[in-house]
């Protein structure tokens, strides 16, 4: 099994190749010049502007480009093993069209067993779809089908209309105080990743209003 350190450092080799050999192959004609005499002025503004514009990207550029060098984002031990008995009711959301109705049954059972061996206890799953799965219910998992006829008052669609649906007072089961992950109906769960999500939830980070 690679270490995390080694698979950042595989990753760091990589991006600054990427950039290399994109550099080193980028192809530049020899008579290439810039002649400005035949542009009008009009013209020759709008360009410069756009052109000046790219330069607005390079801090949030640098700041990406520091943190895949200097965050290990393979760390192993993201926070201690659970159980977790500060942590407050944790509800994984699954957003689906309900198109693969076994696939969505197939990820929330492996994610729900998964939850368990990491030491999760207050937690549940809430399936959210257009079309009826027909899942299992149970205590920790509960299956909440959008009727075609809803609206939600910005008129959003697909996934936001289907998360605003949730939030209605007549839908809405969570407490003030339930912290939701949204999921896709493909995301597998990974103990680490579990336990980085504990270890948001006590720092208090992760925490943001969603307007639909």
């Amino acid at each position: 099994m690679i270490s995390g350190t080694v698979k950042h450092v595989i990753h760091c080799v990589c991006l600054i190749g990427l950039i290399v050999l994109s550099q080193m192959f980028m192809v530049v004609p020899d008579n290439f010049t810039e002649d400005w005499t035949e542009c009008d002025t009009a013209r020759l503004i709008i360009f410069w502007i756009a052109k000046l514009a790219t330069f607005g990207t390079i801090p949030q550029l640098s700041f990406i480009f520091l943190g895949m060098l200097l965050y290990n984002s393979f760390s192993e031990n993201v926070a201690p093993k659970g159980p977790f008995p500060l942590a407050p009711f944790i509800c994984f959301r699954v957003v689906t069209r309900g198109d693969f109705p076994q696939l969505v049954q197939n990820t929330v059972k492996r994610n729900l067993e998964t939850c368990l061996s990491a030491g999760l206890k207050s937690f549940c799953f809430d399936i959210v779809t257009d079309k009826l799965i027909n899942i299992t219910p149970s205590g920790q998992v509960r299956e909440t089908v959008v009727p075609s006829t809803y609206k939600t008052k910005t008129g959003v669609l697909y996934k936001g209309r289907a998360l605003q649906y949730c939030l209605e007072e007549d839908v809405n089961f969570l407490e003030d105080d339930t912290w939701i992950v949204h999921l896709d109906e493909e995301t597998v769960l990974t103990e680490s990743s579990i336990n980085g999500k504990y270890k948001n939830i006590i720092r208090g980070l992760s925490r943001n209003f969603v307007t639909f």
